[in-house]
């Protein structure tokens, strides 16, 4: 009986042993093939990625040359010297960041800015906010100003002025002004929000594709968020145009 035993319990033993190496054998080549799937996968990613980039030919520019000789010196110039550098725009931008953060600073400040630039900053928000007050679609922004006299007046004298802070504002009135910096960037969402619900329709079927209706329905959607920017931005034109 003992002996039987042993017999029996080496039989067990030897095939516990040749299942466990089976068991280990096949993992290792389960984990082999997983890998071999895994590398398959992250190389089907890497050529994807391939596909998405885009170059350029720059042997196909075009140079566009300015050969009109300078008033002062009669002198053929070179017509790269008339562009700016990278340097130069890097430093155009510095320049546009330390005032705009000088101008949003002034007015977070306890201490009151200058009256004529507390005034600037006040009118800007007000022209603003008559501009998104309309619900109608308003083609002349000059229309906003028709019963108010004296917001034309202000317009058209915004930038008279000698104060130098005030005129390095003109074109950056979007940045100096919290609320309407904080606007623009909730336009431009909201644009690409609508824009992108309508596509999801017309993958569903919803709109027949080049129609006009899918246009006008483009139209609508955004205009209902950009003719506010858009009527302010009439408004300012103006403003620079009385300077």
């Amino acid at each position: 009986m003992v002996i039987k035993r042993d017999d029996s319990l080496r039989s067990v033993g030897s095939t516990l042993t040749v299942d466990s190496a089976a068991s280990s054998s096949s993992l290792k080549q389960s984990k082999k093939s997983s890998k071999k799937s895994k590398s398959k996968k992250d190389k089907k990613k890497k050529d994807q990625k391939l596909k998405k980039q885009v170059s350029f030919d720059l042997d196909e520019n075009e140079y566009i040359c300015n050969h009109q000789k300078q008033s002062s010196q009669h002198e053929t110039k070179d017509p790269f010297d008339t562009w700016y550098t990278y340097e130069e725009m890097q430093q155009f931008r510095s320049d546009s960041q330390a005032i705009i953060q000088q101008a949003l600073q002034e007015q977070e400040d306890k201490k009151k800015p200058p009256r004529q630039r507390a005034n600037l900053y006040a009118f800007l928000l007000e022209l603003y906010r008559l501009a998104r007050q309309e619900d109608h679609m308003l083609v002349n922004a000059m229309d906003l100003l028709a019963s108010n006299k004296r917001q034309v007046r202000q317009l058209q004298k915004l930038y008279h002025t000698k104060d130098e802070r005030i005129l390095e504002l003109m074109g950056l009135e979007t940045q100096i002004v919290l609320t309407l910096k904080k606007d623009v960037k909730f336009v431009r969402q909201s644009v690409q929000t609508v824009v992108a619900d309508i596509q999801e329709e017309c993958q569903k079927g919803l709109w027949s594709p080049h129609s006009k209706a899918l246009a006008q329905e483009f139209r609508d959607s955004c205009l209902n968020y950009t003719q506010a920017p858009g009527l302010w931005a009439q408004l300012m034109a103006q403003a620079h145009q009385g300077c």
